[in-house]
């Protein structure tokens, strides 16, 4: 295996034209089934950069993500959308291209205000975790694009707020590594699959995070499964 090696803050800003914006609602006293607990995550790249995913799952939520099949026209995008509030905050996405629009940033059509940005988007499924009314909307999409920074945020912010893994309280995490001086980025929310236990899986009966159990490509890598308590410090 080809070692890699982090960069500077071991997140998505340490790859030059990249910041990463959130906008969230949490009350204090948010329980399941009231309050508001739910955000987006927006991570931004103006002046276009080439995307590529992975969709897996019986029950996907994603924004022009055929668009990243390397076999399509579009070879950019302009930003990428991480939202609760499961195909409802798929919303968020109106607000980040209307923020880029705004900017001049996507796809010149003709006259130089005349842009499409790109901007493929994908959700978590939060709905049950706050009132299931409150969920990210167009304006949760812009207000994180307003605020994208090279700040480096984790935890129960953006998309992370609503993040469930089993019992265990998700959250937004990000992480940057080179090979062979190239980066090599991941940014992701977690949350509960109710799926039956196996490798590479949140474990809601003894609360393993997912990632504990994932070779080489977790927070974790190759590492012994932390304890509970670690799991829970590293997703907060």
């Amino acid at each position: 295996m080809t070692a890699t090696t982090p960069g500077r803050t071991d997140s998505l800003v340490d790859v030059v034209g990249l910041s990463v914006g959130h906008h969230h609602e949490l009350d204090a006293d948010a329980t399941l089934g009231s309050g508001a607990a739910t955000g987006c995550t927006v991570v931004l790249a103006p002046h276009g950069a080439t995307g590529a995913v992975d969709v897996r799952g019986g029950g996907p939520g994603t924004r022009e993500t055929d668009l990243l099949d390397p076999s399509h026209s579009v070879r950019k995008v302009h930003a990428i959308v991480l939202t609760g509030g499961s195909a409802y905050g798929l919303a968020a996405a109106d607000g980040v291209m209307r923020w880029l629009e705004e900017h001049g940033h996507g796809i010149a059509m003709g006259e130089p205000d005349q842009v499409v940005p790109i901007v493929p988007a994908a959700v978590i499924f939060d709905l049950p975790v706050g009132d299931w009314r409150t969920r990210p909307t167009a304006e949760f999409g812009y207000r994180a694009a307003e605020s994208a920074s090279h700040a480096v945020l984790s935890g129960s912010v953006g998309a992370g707020v609503g993040a469930r893994a089993g019992a265990l309280k998700g959250g937004a995490r990000n992480g940057e590594r080179r090979r062979h001086g190239r980066s090599r980025e991941g940014h992701h929310g977690v949350r509960a699959d109710g799926g039956q236990p196996r490798r590479n899986r949140v474990r809601p009966g003894d609360r393993t995070a997912l990632g504990c159990h994932h070779r080489g490509r977790s927070r974790f890598r190759a590492q012994a499964p932390p304890s509970p308590p670690r799991c829970r410090r590293r997703a907060n």
